[in-house]
């Protein structure tokens, strides 16, 4: 797999800014700019809340207007499907709660959790959505060294909330919706150790694959096209949903892009991935990433590459990337981060993708970026 390094973007980004020709000058005074809209979850004092900000490409500014989005107590869990964010918190010991969220329709949906269960170490792993149907994924205790482990399929289309459940032999970890089918990642906990990967159909409910998945795998999501990544520090593996065949992408030595440590997993309209990556540096402790799933290519972004270091430094006060997303109508990468010093402050940067690479602005924010939706 190849990537940019670090030398090379910085090469490219000194060159372009010191021999702009008047017709490029030109050019960039005839960007077609267009109005944004973002909704910009942030973190603050142990909760999540909404702010709204409106954009074009050459500038963006609060919107004092409020958001549909109630403000909810941080989550342990959360999926993301397209423009629409699922929640799971705990709301006491013997209860929990979904929080659905649809950011194009501005429509949310709210639904108690083990309102039947009477046993109060519940321990939710994972969940999922699909239209009206919500997927939790749990585990609970039958002695002291055994548990039980659960998937629940919600129906909330009625006047009344239904379910079923399916009672599973192995802890699950993750879960993804696609093409009708429900991916569940497993791990053998109790004589293996291995990850094992279910899949559901969802008419049935029942399983219709069972595929071994060796060890170690980090993480699990999808493609925007509808396939399963399986990811693992070495490699990933891409599910065909459709076949369910496997397809083995493996990394460079040094150039793995670490994909399966971000926050959340944001696309552009090509499919490009958008992500934060951990480094190692005394300052900043991730950056923003674009990874071209078809290309295999991870294109890194050192913040000194497009800030002065005072910028990075004074003025924004940057500590760690916390969420990468992208504004396709008007081209432009959006980096949230966290500041220095603070646990309850942050900002959004606007950057030009390279080869350009050129920064566009900054905006602070009461809080931290959690998630950015482009409307």
């Amino acid at each position: 797999m190849k990537t940019y390094n670090y030398v090379w973007v910085f090469f490219v980004l000194v060159i372009m800014g010191c021999t702009k020709s008047t017709n490029e000058e030109e050019q960039e005074k005839k960007i077609n700019s267009v109005d944004a809209d973002y909704t910009v979850l942030l973190k603050q004092e142990n909760k999540v809340k909404a702010q709204l900000l409106n954009a074009d490409y050459s500038s963006v500014s609060l919107n004092n207007e409020n958001s549909t989005f109630s403000p909810i107590l941080e989550p342990e869990i959360d999926y993301l499907e397209a423009n629409i964010q699922t929640f799971y918190r705990r709301t006491s010991d013997c209860k929990g709660e979904i929080i659905s969220y649809d950011f194009k329709e501005k429509l949310e949906k709210r639904i108690d959790v083990f309102t039947d269960l009477l046993d109060c170490s519940v321990q939710v792993n994972a969940v999922a959505r699909h239209g009206s149907f919500f997927y939790v994924a749990y585990e609970e205790p039958i002695t002291v060294t055994q548990k039980k482990y659960v998937l629940r399929r919600i129906n909330s289309s009625g006047s009344e909330i239904s379910f079923e459940e399916f009672q599973l032999t192995q802890k699950p970890l993750r879960m993804v919706f696609s093409n009708n089918r429900l991916f569940v990642l497993t791990i053998d906990t109790e004589v293996t150790n291995e990850n094992n990967l279910l899949v559901f159909d969802d008419n049935t409910f029942e399983i219709i694959s069972n595929q071994g998945m060796g060890y170690n795998v980090k993480n699990m999501f999808k493609k925007q096209g509808g396939d399963v990544v399986i990811s693992y520090a070495e490699l990933h593996s891409i599910v065909d949903v459709s076949s369910l065949s496997l397809k083995y992408v493996r990394y460079e030595d040094n150039k793995e892009p670490n994909f399966y440590e971000a926050n959340q997993y944001n696309y552009d309209a090509v499919g490009n991935l958008y992500y934060n990556k951990s480094i190692d540096d005394d300052t900043i402790s991730s950056i923003p990433v674009i990874y071209n799933m078809e290309t295999n290519l991870a294109t890194l972004y050192y913040y000194e590459n497009f800030l002065r270091e005072e910028q990075i430094n004074v003025e924004y006060q940057i500590k760690e990337t916390t969420v990468v997303a992208f504004d396709d109508r008007n081209g432009l990468m959006l980096i949230g981060y966290k500041k220095t010093g603070s646990n309850e402050l942050g900002g959004l940067l606007r950057v030009k993708p390279a080869p350009d690479g050129a920064f566009i602005d900054n905006i602070d924010l009461n809080g931290v970026p959690y998630n950015i939706f482009v409307d």
